[in-house]
């Protein structure tokens, strides 16, 4: 018997409750609760029962009321609050930033100055394409940066002959430029912000800069691989193509003002170590000055995306009651450290597989409470490769919005993308869990 889909969020609902009265009973009431409400999360924000962001507002609520402390008093102010994390502020900060650029088409004449200076070798166009589209994908949203990609390099479209590989590859470059991109910096995709907000909650923190030591020779490593499985799989027939990107135009007023805060926060982002100011005081700091300056206006900031954010606070406040409740304790207590690999293994594993079919975000909220509870030894070393594998949604065009704006284009099948991406998604996989030990020492060393 199939369920009728307006049905769902009624089944789900009841699935939770009673999972509250199967729980075993070495289960702490607190426990029990935070399961329950985990478990509604998960089927709601899996099969979209309800739009993600109101699945966000639906856990706070319930946890806000069900979870009470020894003394029996509600801690709502404990995941109120969780709106409030750093890393929720610092990500509104990156989305005004995004909106800034956009407004003023700051992107634009920074993306047309690094492909006017790349050339038209056929080689150099597909590597610039890729390793632009990552670059942007580090500082706004990998959809946006996926957008922008796409409207600049439309006459590269238009001028290919249909037979020609790159009305392929190039589409691919772009698509998995921006997935991969997203994963260089806190603020490039949601699960990295996610990653460190719950990590702020059990009392470790990691800067900006200490997290782009960390991601950033992935990203490099990773684009490399694909680059090269572009050109294995749709083999370049000419050396050069024709001039598909105009001259750089140039910057307005605005644009130039723009341009000029934005590398400002770069700089305090990237400098946090010598100076000590905060990521999220900067990103805060710049809202400021760009509101100030008439840069962004009210309609611009009705334009970011605050769902975004609610659903990142709907999984930091899981997160927290997890940690707060103890409740993985009972289940990991009897697991060695001989065993950490194993448990990477498996939620990195099921962090890509997941984040391809729902969002990586949804994925990321869903697994990192769970998985950060599960870590023997260092929360650390389990938290970032399982937020780098929620990025690594490259199989199938419903995955990631860069996929399935690309697969529009029309000039690609289903299974050019299908049989690259999975490739990428399992040699990405397993360098991230080569390399997870490497994970701590460098965080001492940034």
């Amino acid at each position: 018997m199939i369920i009728n889909r307006k049905w769902l969020p009624l089944f789900f609902l009841i699935l939770s409750f009673l999972t509250y009265f199967l729980l075993p009973p070495e289960i702490s009431e607190v426990g029990k609760r935070v399961i329950s409400v985990f478990v509604f999360a998960v089927f709601f924000w899996a099969f979209e029962a309800a739009p993600l962001y109101a699945t966000s507002l639906l856990v706070i609520v319930f946890l806000s009321f069900f979870f009470i402390d020894s003394e029996g008093v509600r801690q709502y102010e404990l995941f109120f609050s969780s709106f409030s994390n750093p890393l929720i502020l610092l990500f509104f900060g990156g989305f005004v930033l995004a909106a800034a650029l956009r407004k003023h088409r700051v992107d634009e004449f920074v993306l047309s100055k690094m492909m006017y200076l790349v050339g038209d070798g056929s080689y150099a166009v597909l590597g610039g394409i890729l390793f632009t589209s990552a670059f942007f994908s580090l500082w706004i949203s990998n959809t946006a940066a996926a957008a922008m990609m796409l409207a600049v390099c439309k006459p590269l479209f238009q001028n290919l002959a249909k037979e020609d590989s790159l009305r392929k590859s190039l589409p691919l470059a772009i698509a998995f430029g921006c997935n991969i991109g997203g994963m260089g910096t806190p603020i490039g995709s949601p699960p990295n912000a996610i990653a460190l907000g719950i990590l702020n909650e059990y009392g470790i923190n990691i800067d900006f800069i200490g997290w782009m030591y960390i991601a950033i020779p992935l990203v490099i490593l990773i684009l490399a691989f694909v680059f090269f499985l572009l050109v294995l799989f749709f083999p370049l027939k000419s050396k050069t193509i024709g001039k598909a990107i105009g001259f750089p135009s140039s910057l307005s007023h605005e644009g130039l003002k723009t341009g000029g805060i934005a590398l400002l926060m770069i700089f305090f982002w990237l400098s946090g170590g010598w100076h000590g100011i905060s990521e999220t005081w900067v990103a805060l700091a710049g809202v400021g000055v760009f509101a100030s300056l008439r840069l962004i206006g009210v309609e611009d900031l009705k334009k970011i995306d605050w769902d975004i954010l609610i659903l990142m606070w709907g999984g930091l406040a899981i997160g927290t009651a997890i940690e707060k409740s103890h409740v993985l304790i009972p289940m990991f207590s009897s697991v060695d450290i001989s065993q950490e690999f194993i448990i990477i293994a498996v939620f990195c594993l099921l962090a890509m597989f997941l984040s391809t079919f729902i969002s990586n975000t949804a994925t990321a909220n869903l697994l990192l409470p769970i998985a950060i509870g599960a870590a023997v030894v260092d929360p650390r070393l389990i938290a970032i490769p399982v937020a780098f594998s929620c990025s690594l949604s490259m199989i199938l065009p419903v995955s990631t919005p860069p996929n399935a704006m690309t697969y529009s284009c029309g000039t690609l099948k289903m299974v050019d993308m299908s049989k690259i991406g999975l490739i990428i998604a399992i040699s990405s996989l397993i360098i991230i869990l080569s390399g997870f030990k490497w994970i701590i020492p460098l965080v001492h060393r940034s």
